[in-house]
């Protein structure tokens, strides 16, 4: 092949492959003791209607499908990015989406993985910000969209009880 050829070959798949892939995912982990919020999420677009959470309070998140649609996928999948598998797979057996003062959560493991494998979710849908615990081989990373929020007792027991 001609040099020339082959150059415009590799300019008109550069200007494809440009215009047509999305930009990366930034790694938005925090470590359980960093203190430091992601600025990729505070330039997240706003996010849909989230009072409808209200009515799924006391129902199960595998009934309503919580994590495949609704209000709370596109932030998590923000929040999280490849980790949002790992997380849906954490979170297969769980207890239903509870309320604590103003947040909701859920708490979850992956079947025959307590404590190695599970997570939480914590939901405050007023300020519109979400956390997420994800242990993955016993190791607990933080993830938020925002300000720390504050734990509900089930949640406190879970880390407290996590193996080390």
């Amino acid at each position: 092949m001609k040099p020339s050829v082959i150059a415009t070959a590799l300019l008109g798949a550069t200007l494809v492959l440009a215009g047509c892939g999305k930009p990366p995912a930034g790694d938005a982990a925090q470590d359980a003791t960093a203190g430091a919020t992601p600025a990729a999420a505070s330039t997240a677009p706003a996010p849909a209607d989230w009072s409808s959470l209200e009515t799924l309070v006391g129902r199960y998140p595998a009934d309503v499908d919580l994590y495949g649609r609704g209000p709370l996928v596109a932030p998590l999948q923000r929040l999280l990015g490849e980790r949002f598998a790992r997380f849906k797979a954490n979170m297969q057996v769980s207890g239903p989406l509870s309320r604590a003062g103003d947040l909701l959560y859920v708490t979850g493991n992956k079947p025959h993985e307590g404590g190695e494998e599970a997570g939480y979710l914590l939901v405050d849908p007023a300020a519109r910000q979400i956390e997420v615990g994800l242990w993955e081989g016993g190791k607990l990373g933080v993830y938020r969209s925002g300000a720390d929020l504050a734990d509900p007792p089930d949640v406190q027991a879970m880390i407290r009880n996590a193996t080390p």
